[in-house]
């Protein structure tokens, strides 16, 4: 509010709070889950990333679109999938599932390339618990999960991007825009959806 824009490329942390495994539609909602939220909260400020908490879509300030890019296969396997009648490309998430590591780290790679301006990763709360949802039943998966985000956080931030909150980066954003240009959402829903 009033401050020079900002001059490093912003990562935005969204975690999406809901009840406890939500996929499997329990008779009894238990929010057991916010238990294993400050674990992350520490691993986040370790590094120096700020997470949002989002209690429901009503309550987001920005709507900035989560970083997702399409994939790339090799050759070969591209040439088989077209020969198959296969058109279509895979999705890489900035979102963990506890067999993507590879994924997010190229998302990085190729964000930093192109010089874009944001990156957001995002996580359902209930994904930090043991059985909390599909991806991670087990403490073993949960582990795997940490070990993996200390991998990507450290990344993203040898990448220059430095962490924010949603505030901060509308903040930001506010401070770019001048009269006549597309709004902050329309401008960062645009370079969301660039291919790079």
């Amino acid at each position: 509010m009033g401050s020079e824009p900002a001059t490093q490329p912003s990562f935005l942390i969204s975690i999406d709070m809901e009840g406890d495994d939500i996929w499997s539609r329990p008779k009894q909602a238990t929010t057991r889950n916010a238990e294993y939220l400050p674990r992350f909260q520490a691993l986040s400020e370790l590094v120096g990333f700020k997470p949002t908490y989002l209690v429901n879509h009503e309550m987001a300030l920005l709507e900035v679109p989560i970083t997702i890019m399409i994939g790339r296969r090799p050759i070969y396997k591209e040439i088989a999938r077209r020969l198959l009648g296969r058109f279509d490309r895979p999705r890489l998430w900035l979102r963990p599932d506890g067999r993507n590591l590879s994924s997010m780290l190229e998302i990085v790679a190729r964000a930093g390339q192109s010089g874009q301006s944001y990156l957001q990763f995002t996580l359902h709360s209930s994904e930090f618990m043991p059985g909390g949802s599909p991806n991670f039943r087990t403490n073993a998966e949960i582990e795997r999960l940490y070990d993996h985000l200390e991998i990507l956080f450290e990344t993203i931030g040898r990448a220059g991007y430095v962490g924010r909150t949603f505030a901060e980066f509308a903040d930001d954003f506010t401070a770019r825009e001048k009269p006549g240009e597309a709004s902050i959402r329309h401008r960062a829903a645009g370079q969301a959806n660039k291919s790079i």
